[in-house]
């Protein structure tokens, strides 16, 4: 059976860290920015935490502060 974010991987009762985020950045470029889109659906799909892929030349002009 598939878990979700919702069950502790080790099966202990306790808040993950996925749980306590509110929306997650991948900063990355080539092959692991390929990466990143694949962590992107996952996250979202499982966890229904929002995920930003964004290139690495990109990264240095967007505004963390509001996360």
């Amino acid at each position: 059976a598939r878990r979700g974010c919702d069950e502790a991987a080790d099966g202990c009762s306790g808040t993950a860290p996925a749980q306590m985020a509110r929306r997650i950045i991948f900063c990355a470029c080539g092959t692991s920015w390929h990466a990143a889109l694949v962590g992107e659906y996952m996250i979202e799909s499982l966890c229904r935490i929002p995920v930003e892929v964004i290139g690495h030349t990109a990264f240095r002009y967007i505004k963390v502060g509001n996360m």
